[in-house]
């Protein structure tokens, strides 16, 4: 509604009220008598009447205006959608036909599309507009990504040879290692390489990528299935592998892998002490615990016993560990870190994995076997008890 529409509803009602009963301009009855108001008192009223139209128009105007903005808004938005999907692009309701796609996220928010069928070639990366772009027409399953800290990928499908790099400032993908299969296993270094492990036995030994040259090279040729990496404080890797091939170390700064345990397979869990040292446990039917000296680069087993996982590692104030596992009736293990021996110092139970401390000693239960309760490890004497649970 216009001003100017306002100004004349406004006077409109004021000759209709001095219109009333025959009464003079300003005039009312009230209760019977005849009141006579003071000009100054019209002209308030008029005002006031005026104001009311004012607002009453600007918001009649408000109401209309929102309407239309939202209906124009809504128009102009239906047709953005219906105009939205470029023609000479591709989007992923226009690739799928049926076809059962996989999708790998980095953490960077790339997206990449691969098919385990051989119907459905190559890889795609998904675009921020919801469109999809095919960055490599050959192979299939496409299923181990590792991103890089330059935003590279490494990508490997366990069905053809070698290792693809996908490059995020071409947008493009290239095969950087055309030898083995699964190359699947990756472990990235502190300086930014990566460390691979295959998982064919046609994959033998460890591949180190370098991000600065974008080179693969094979830095040992001794087994495979090396899948279990732990860095050490000093940079260096301890590698253990899911065949019979014990463990290695990868040194840093020579790029070289030494195999310094020979025996058994699984060797996985790896405790860092406080010395330096690592305790290492296995997931197979080795049974005991290895420690690995740091000062020597030397293994040696240091507990014997038919258990094997032990897995569930608690530090001490004073550098001894709490251990537990995962197999029945094993109970908790303590580890001095002076004289390297084991002490059980509790026989029932097993999958003790949660450990909380105060002052006197550590309260231990298990998350997976919450029927065992909980038992106390007691600084002062060094033994372990059950908790009485208190009855409601």
């Amino acid at each position: 509604m216009k001003k100017g529409l306002i100004k004349a509803l406004c006077i409109t009602a004021l000759v209709a009220v001095a219109g009333v009963g025959g009464l003079a301009l300003g005039a009312e009855i009230s209760n019977g008598f005849e009141t006579t108001y003071s000009e100054s008192a019209y002209e308030d009223y008029g005002n006031e009447q005026q104001q009311i139209g004012y607002d009453k128009g600007h918001q009649d105007g408000h109401d209309e205006g929102y309407k239309e903005g939202q209906q124009a808004g809504y128009d102009s938005g239906f047709e953005d959608g219906q105009t939205y999907r470029d023609p000479e692009k591709t989007y992923l309701e226009d690739i799928i036909n049926g076809v059962q796609l996989n999708v790998y996220k980095m953490d960077s928010g790339l997206t990449f599309l691969t098919s385990p069928s051989s119907s459905f070639q190559g890889i795609y990366k998904l675009n921020t507009d919801g469109s999809v772009t095919q960055i490599y027409n050959t192979g299939y399953n496409y299923g181990y990504f590792n991103e890089l800290p330059n935003g590279n990928v490494l990508i490997d499908n366990g069905r053809s040879q070698g290792l693809l790099l996908y490059d995020a400032t071409s947008n493009q993908v290239t095969k950087i290692y055309s030898s083995g299969y699964y190359w699947r296993y990756f472990h990235n270094l502190r300086n930014g390489n990566v460390l691979i492990g295959g998982g064919d036995s046609s994959s033998f030994g460890i591949l180190l990528y370098d991000i600065t040259s974008n080179e693969l090279t094979k830095i040992t040729d001794s087994g495979y299935y090396w899948c279990y990496f732990y860095d050490l404080m000093n940079g260096n890797v301890l590698i253990g592998s899911a065949m019979s091939n014990g463990i290695s170390l990868y040194n840093i700064a020579t790029n070289q892998v030494t195999q310094i345990y020979t025996s058994g397979s699984g060797w996985q869990y790896f405790h860092n002490l406080q010395n330096g040292n690592v305790l290492i446990s296995c997931n197979q039917s080795n049974r005991g615990i290895l420690l690995y000296e740091i000062s020597t680069n030397q293994i040696t087993q240091i507990y014997t016993s038919n258990d094997r996982s032990w897995q569930y590692f608690y530090d001490l104030y004073n550098g001894n560990v709490l251990i537990s596992n995962n197999e029945s009736g094993s109970g908790i293990l303590l580890y001095d870190i002076i004289t390297n021996k084991f002490t059980k110092i509790y026989s029932s139970g097993w999958s003790w994995d949660t450990f909380f401390e105060d002052e006197n000693g550590v309260t231990i239960s298990s998350s997976v076997n919450t029927d065992q309760g909980k038992v106390y490890y007691d600084y002062a004497t060094g033994t372990v008890t059950p908790i009485e649970e208190e009855v409601a």
